[in-house]
């Protein structure tokens, strides 16, 4: 079904790419300045938008393909369509380069890996690191793990939820309207770059928060989380009174 798709793709850009070259020619004779040097990163085939954006590079006067490359999924896949775009429009000088492969799946994990996760978030547990106990917990409750460590682990993943401090961050401007675009860092780390009334888990203990919006100053807050605490509501206020 993919390649299907890729091919009426392919066929619509090309024809693109033909509809354009002849006024291309002429714009380019008159407009003699030296064109823009580019290099397109692209996913192609998913949608019909990234075929059209090859094409029109290609029929423009004013940019000089240097190469492209492909990213996401199948991305061997997704430059065998652009270099046979490339070589029946034409173009096929143009160098053409495949990105990395997609990252390894949940469904490829081993057993040594589903039994070195549930022993990692014991231990960050007993940290009290509760954030990075449950991305380990996530491994080991796979359901390819062996039945005994993945049930212990989703036993686990279930208490950590009981315990593990949630927060909600009220950010308001200086005359009580709501802000979203709100950047907050924890303990001079980035944390979310944006504020949508989503409760955020934490790990228990004392917390700097930064939050920082574009013109105003900086705001920074402290505020200790206990195991177990949940919905904390925090009113931040952002910007001068009015």
């Amino acid at each position: 079904m993919l390649r299907k798709r890729l091919f009426a793709l392919l066929v619509s850009a090309t024809l693109i790419v033909a509809a354009f070259a002849a006024p291309a020619r002429t714009a380019n004779a008159q407009q003699p300045s030296a064109p823009d040097k580019v290099i397109l990163d692209t996913d192609i085939g998913d949608d019909v938008d990234d075929a059209f954006a090859l094409a029109l590079l290609l029929a423009s006067p004013r940019v000089e393909l240097l190469g492209v490359t492909t990213a996401w999924g199948d991305t061997d896949l997704r430059a065998r369509l652009v270099a046979r775009f490339l070589a029946d429009s034409g173009h096929s000088d143009i160098p053409v380069a495949a990105g990395p492969a997609p990252p390894t799946t949940s469904g490829d994990v081993t057993k040594d890996q589903c039994v070195d996760a549930n022993t990692k978030a014991q231990s960050l547990r007993r940290s009290r690191k509760l954030v990075a106990a449950r991305a380990q917990l996530a491994i080991c409750a796979d359901p390819r793990c062996p039945a005994m460590v993945r049930d212990d682990c989703t036993q686990r993943v279930d208490e950590l939820e009981k315990v593990q401090p949630t927060i909600v961050f009220d950010a308001k401007d200086g005359a009580g309207n709501d802000l979203s675009d709100v950047r907050v860092s924890m303990d001079g780390k980035p944390f979310v770059g944006k504020l949508d009334g989503t409760a955020l888990a934490v790990d228990p203990g004392p917390h700097a928060f930064t939050f920082e919006v574009t013109g105003q100053p900086i705001v920074t807050r402290g505020f200790v989380l206990k195991e177990g605490e949940k919905l904390r509501r925090e009113r931040i206020v952002i910007g001068p009174h009015s």
